[in-house]
């Protein structure tokens, strides 16, 4: 009797050959596909290395520090100061970015394409874990390709690129995402030295900026709702879940050596979050719809509108057309409103006055967009359809590309920059301040920087700093008088503003209201103790009141805080000579003709006989 039962045979895998290799086959390969996003993203951005810093906290973060950046030897400080290098207590804590400005600094000092290109080669690395990311999740190269190429070419991550304090949330970004692979891969092989690479790649997104503090919720949501592979025990996603919180302890320890005064609500809390809601839908609208973008946005309605009506689009296409898993919708809108949230809850100072948001927020957040992107295009059965959908998007990348390219150039320098803002934002009283002062320092066009403060204090009318600085452009042009009010004006709005009791002080002294004058170097020098500067300016007006006691006391004071001021040894050395005390006045007079005074060389030769009039 002949048997039923027939011999297994293995089944063939297919293979692909060289024959029968695709376009597709080829991009999507290693090392292409990465040489493919970088190159992409060069092509787009490339201009940018020759624009000019200068635009927006780019003088006080970068340019003012520049010496400081520019001494490895202040690594170690990097971790003791906040923001913008000061220890004063400023709201954000950014180590990571500031290492990578020394960097930078090292490479082009106050040439800017040593800033752009690290963040080129940031969003590069970050498209590229972006790619691998989704291949991880879905096993897809080809949807994963072109979703990375969009994501490059988003004309909404043009702030992000071309504006270099944007530098946290692309590192977040890179680090954060890093982790996340990391973290997956442990999940799934139980290989200790994936949970180290996840750990550290934690802590330098932590150390880039304040909002990867949630990516622990991302992990473990992914661990628990989504990961089907996982070969970790729930002891240890327990153990992973503490070294994560080991790393946010110590992120929280040192930034609380840092920042150590609580941000009033106005700034940052519940009130911004409810101010910010519209946030939500213009993210998503300028990420599919890139106009009336800004490098100082106000909200839009027509974003806002726009944003709402896309959201409810891809809910629909995913829920009720493609039968998109809802886990990956949850988890690609989770993604997106954890990391779009920490930005909802602060607000500017100046509020509105400043701008409604900041585009380069949107960086991080609109992964999750993507995510949720990938897995609509792998429900689309029919396969040549999803062919269209690739090259469509492709195509929509290019597009984006082209526009990103023409866009970035609003970011060639401070004036292209402010100018862009007045187009999309003119109630941004900020950058009219900001305007200003590039025209009086770099321009030094006084009535362009006086037009600009004008449009400052109309927009804001209690804008101190825009009063006081309209003050210094009424001096440049001589209208003393009319300086003098508007620095009142602006302590009048802002008791605690040194630069303003400063000015007055200085100003009083010049139409002769000595203790007028005095008065407000009392204030400013309360303000700001180690202004050394003030106390030999006090010590000139008691000298001139006769009042020789106090006014010795003010050049020691300077002298004491810096004894390279060749000033405060001159005028020193005045007062002795007016006391009749020659030898002291001929030593002080030594001391500041070596440190450079060129007067204490000629009172030297006048005054000191045969003595050597210099040291």
């Amino acid at each position: 009797m002949k048997s039923n039962i027939q011999p297994l045979t293995r089944r063939k895998k297919s293979v692909i050959t060289p024959e029968n290799k695709s376009i597709w086959d080829y991009l999507t390969a290693s090392p292409y596909v990465y040489l493919l996003i970088f190159l992409f993203i060069f092509l787009i951005y490339g201009q940018i290395l020759s624009f000019f810093l200068g635009k927006l906290d780019e003088p006080d973060i970068l340019l003012v520090n520049m010496p400081f950046l520019k001494d490895f030897a202040n690594l170690k400080k990097v971790f003791s100061t906040d923001a913008f290098f000061s220890a004063k207590n400023c709201t954000f804590y950014r180590p990571m970015q500031n290492i990578s400005f020394m960097v930078d600094a090292h490479l082009s000092g106050t040439d800017a394409w040593g800033y752009y290109l690290t963040n080129m080669l940031i969003h590069g690395i970050t498209c590229s874990l972006i790619f691998h990311l989704l291949t991880l999740l879905g096993n897809e190269k080809k949807g994963a390709l072109v979703l990375a190429l969009f994501y490059a070419a988003s004309p909404a991550f043009v702030h992000a690129i071309a504006w270099v304090p944007s530098r946290g949330d692309l590192l977040t970004g890179m680090f954060g995402i890093l982790s996340f692979i990391f973290f997956i891969r442990f999940v799934r092989s139980k290989n200790y030295v994936f949970l180290a690479i996840h750990l550290i790649s934690l802590a330098a997104a932590l150390f880039s900026k304040e909002t990867a503090i949630l990516f622990p919720v991302l992990f473990f949501l992914y661990s628990f709702s989504i990961e089907k592979e996982r070969k970790v025990s729930m002891a240890g996603l327990i153990l992973t879940l503490f070294l994560n919180f080991l790393v946010i302890g110590l992120f929280l320890f040192m930034r609380s050596r840092v920042v150590t005064s609580p941000v009033p609500s106005s700034i940052f809390g519940i009130l911004p979050l409810m101010s910010n809601l519209r946030m939500i839908p213009e993210s998503v609208s300028k990420f599919f719809f890139p106009f009336h973008l800004s490098p100082m946005p106000a909200y839009s309605l027509f974003h806002t509108v726009a944003g709402l009506v896309m959201i409810g689009i891809l809910a629909v296409a995913a829920i009720k057309y493609l039968a998109v898993p809802i886990r990956w919708i949850v988890f690609g809108f989770v993604w997106f409103l954890l990391f779009t949230i920490p930005g909802m809850l602060y607000a500017h100072p100046l509020g509105n006055s400043a701008y409604s948001y900041m585009e380069h927020r949107f960086y991080l957040p609109m992964a999750g967009i993507v995510i949720i992107l990938y897995f609509m295009l792998l429900q689309v059965k029919n396969l040549k359809h999803r062919q269209f959908l690739y090259f469509y998007i492709f195509l929509a990348g290019i597009a984006f590309g082209i526009y990103a390219h023409v866009y970035s150039s609003n970011y060639e320098n401070p004036v292209t920059f402010y100018n862009r803002v007045f187009e999309t934002n003119p109630n941004s009283a900020v950058a009219w301040y900001n305007r200003g002062e590039i025209n009086i320092l770099h321009e030094k066009d006084y009535q362009g920087a006086l037009d600009d403060f004008d449009h400052a204090v109309k927009i804001k009318p209690d804008y101190a700093k825009a009063f006081v600085n309209r003050g210094i452009c009424k001096e440049f042009t001589g209208d003393t008088l009319g300086a003098l009010n508007d620095c009142k004006t602006g302590a009048k709005f802002s008791p605690g503003l040194f630069i303003a009791h400063k000015n007055i002080a200085v100003m009083s002294n010049q139409v002769g209201l000595r203790t007028e004058a005095l008065k407000e170097w009392d204030i400013a020098l309360n303000l700001s103790p180690d202004y050394f500067q003030g106390y030999n300016e006090r010590g000139v007006i008691k000298y001139q009141l006769n009042d020789f006691s106090a006014a010795e006391k003010d050049f020691n004071l300077c002298i004491k805080i810096n004894n390279r001021y060749p000033e405060a040894y001159l005028n020193r050395g005045m007062l002795f000579h007016r006391i009749n005390d020659l030898d002291n006045a001929c030593n002080d007079w030594r001391t500041a003709a070596g440190l450079g005074s060129e007067n204490a060389v000629d009172l030297l030769r006048a005054y000191c006989g045969n003595q050597n009039p210099l040291p």
